[in-house]
């Protein structure tokens, strides 16, 4: 079965069911209320996703400066972020995590944290994020489906192992050349759209995007773009 899903901006007349299936408007979030088939579900996900997903640069020891950065980011209502700090020890992070929550949720921004799946539950983020290897060394989805679980792949073998456990999203990487990958073979957008298109679940291109490489990435069947210095700050 393919769900051929169309973002539609501008309409005439009204629409009706063919077979006389009953028509009703709706808003992303009431979709959920509904009694859809399993095969919606990644559907009604991408409405409630936003085309744009940020992702922090490592915070380091200047938590004022990197805050202020959080703030411009925030301020442009991404409506999703991803809180990246691999680097920062565990009482670090645990300080930093309820900062950059609260400015969160006064921007109505959903906060993932690429950390253990336990710390979500802990610190109140809205999901998590796992990484490439994370992903893999799972065998069940880590959080329930209140939570947004993502993972990165870079390769068909890890999109289908997302897929498999009923993960919410992905980001596809690397797309372009990087400066923080340097050596990483880039897909280029043919073969971004070879992994959307066996993909039943939305997907976000990483690597080297900036705001101008939105069209070409809904072009490729990506729910949009996910980036560090592209969208970040004042940049973004």
């Amino acid at each position: 079965m393919l769900l051929d899903v169309w973002r539609v901006e501008e309409i005439s007349g009204e629409p009706f069911g063919r077979e006389g299936q009953e028509v009703r408007w709706v808003t992303p979030e009431a979709l959920s209320g509904y009694p859809l088939p399993a095969a919606n579900r990644p559907v009604v996900t991408a409405m409630k996703l936003p085309s744009h997903y940020p992702i922090t640069p490592e915070p380091g020891s200047d938590t004022p400066a990197f805050l202020a950065a959080l703030d411009q980011t925030l301020a442009r209502g991404y409506g999703l972020l991803q809180l990246r700090a691999r680097q920062l020890p565990m009482a670090g992070y645990r300080r930093l995590v309820p900062e950059v929550l609260q400015r969160c949720r006064l921007t109505g921004t959903r906060l993932l944290l690429n950390a253990d799946p336990g710390l979500v539950e802990e610190l109140g983020a809205a999901g998590v994020h796992l990484g490439s290897e994370r992903l893999m060394a799972l065998s069940a989805r880590p959080l329930d489906e209140h939570y947004l679980v993502a993972a990165s792949c870079h390769n068909r073998a890890q999109l289908q192992h997302a897929v498999e456990l009923g993960l919410d999203f992905v980001v596809v990487s690397p797309v372009q050349q990087t400066a923080s990958h340097p050596d990483a073979r880039p897909l280029g957008f043919s073969g971004l759209r070879a992994l959307t298109e066996q993909a039943t679940l939305p997907v976000y291109a990483l690597g080297g995007m900036r705001r101008e490489h939105l069209e070409p990435a809904l072009q490729q069947g990506a729910q949009g773009l996910a980036a560090i210095s592209g969208l970040w700050g004042a940049v973004g």
